[in-house]
């Protein structure tokens, strides 16, 4: 009798730690808040026109940066690539989210993202880094759950430094010491065949 209770109970308490197990799972594997990041009012050029766009892979680029555990936005590098500890999320187009408002330097994307990211907008007045002249940096938010994080106005207003091409050396061409030796044998022959020839 006595060993039939402590079973039980031993069953009883198994049970209560299972279900205490499986309300556990589901908050462990939870996914992270969608957010919706935006430009309600619009990103302009460096001359104040709005960015362009219709969503289309041809309208202006938009890049989502994480801004990594320092929370500073570094500059692009050479190839427009988020540098230092930032690093690209996605890409967004002007345009997505407004197929009514094109070319009104509007957007609006939604994924999902961990609270405490620390996330800014990279804008490019071209589709492409490698095309673009100018960026801008929006300012930085942090994620705080789910919810619209919209990063208002800003602009296009640095320039964008493209890569120079390291320019081709010209001029006298470099002889190597076995090279100046022959041309140095070549004169002396020929500079004592021409006095030979002035004794005859």
């Amino acid at each position: 009798m006595r060993m039939m209770r402590e079973s039980t109970k031993i069953g009883a308490i198994t049970v209560v730690s299972l279900l205490i197990l499986v309300m556990l799972v589901p908050t462990a594997i939870a996914p992270p808040p969608t957010i919706i990041v935006m430009s309600t009012t619009g990103v302009k050029d460096e001359t104040g026109a709005w960015l362009l766009g219709d969503g289309s892979e041809t309208s202006d680029l938009i890049q989502l940066i994480n801004a990594g555990p320092d929370g500073v936005i570094n500059p692009p590098d050479e190839n427009g690539d988020p540098s230092g500890d930032d690093s690209l999320i996605c890409n967004i187009r002007i345009g997505e989210g407004y197929p009514f408002e094109p070319d009104k330097g509007k957007f609006s994307h939604g994924l999902g993202l961990e609270s405490g990211t620390v996330i800014y907008c990279r804008a490019w007045n071209a589709a492409s880094p490698s095309t673009a002249t100018y960026y801008g940096n929006s300012s930085t938010k942090t994620v705080t759950g789910a919810g619209d994080y919209d990063f208002g106005t800003w602009s296009t207003d640095t320039f964008s430094q493209k890569p120079t091409p390291t320019p081709t050396p010209t001029g006298v061409p470099e002889f190597s010491t076995a090279g100046v030796k022959v041309l140095i044998g070549c004169l002396t022959i020929v500079i004592v065949i021409v006095l030979r020839k002035r004794k005859k």
